[in-house]
């Protein structure tokens, strides 16, 4: 069973870790993700209490980067190959700061996964990866294309979901 409350707390402990070790405000892209998120686990008739957690993951996909060094997650410039190793390990530090709650969890670690089995941390293909990542995978991406960063210009939604389409069945699945 679902325990809300717990999720409700660890979400605040986790508000409060990021604001603290960054001082600005990173989990905005969170917010974001999170009414697409549900909207779209509704839309594919997941249950109730999976879809409060598929937004609870969209908006906690990233909290593993409040361990990572701010300089490179805040970098204004490509990461380097170096740096790069480093910001993803995200995912697992992620997985950690959730626990003991396991599916949400799995979400999290699992969100840079690509469907054609490319992506990281443990190279999951097609259905293998959790539903709720295959979810947050496609809105990470839809947003990163639409907003702004400091070395590359947001893009209209329309080249956003033309680049989704393209790419169906490589890193996302092509029936969402």
């Amino acid at each position: 069973k679902c325990n809300l409350k717990k999720i409700d707390r660890l979400v605040l402990f986790a508000i409060k870790r990021i604001e603290t070790k960054k001082g600005h405000d990173p989990y905005k892209h969170g917010l974001d993700l999170i009414k697409k998120a549900k909207s779209i686990a509704r839309a594919l008739n997941c249950p109730k209490n999976k879809i409060e957690l598929i937004g609870c993951a969209a908006y906690l996909h990233d909290i593993g980067k409040s361990l990572i060094e701010t300089g490179i997650v805040n970098k204004p410039s490509q990461l380097t190959f170096a740096e790069y190793k480093i910001i993803k390990r995200h995912v697992i530090l992620g997985e950690k700061v959730v626990k003991p709650f396991n599916y949400l969890g799995s979400i999290i670690r699992h969100h840079h996964e690509r469907f054609d089995g490319k992506g990281y941390p443990a190279g999951l293909k097609g259905k293998d990866i959790p539903l709720g990542s295959r979810i947050i995978s496609l809105l990470d991406v839809y947003n990163a294309i639409t907003h702004s960063r400091a070395y590359y210009p947001s893009r209209p939604k329309e080249f956003a979901i033309n680049e989704i389409k393209r790419c169906a069945n490589l890193p996302f699945d092509r029936e969402y």
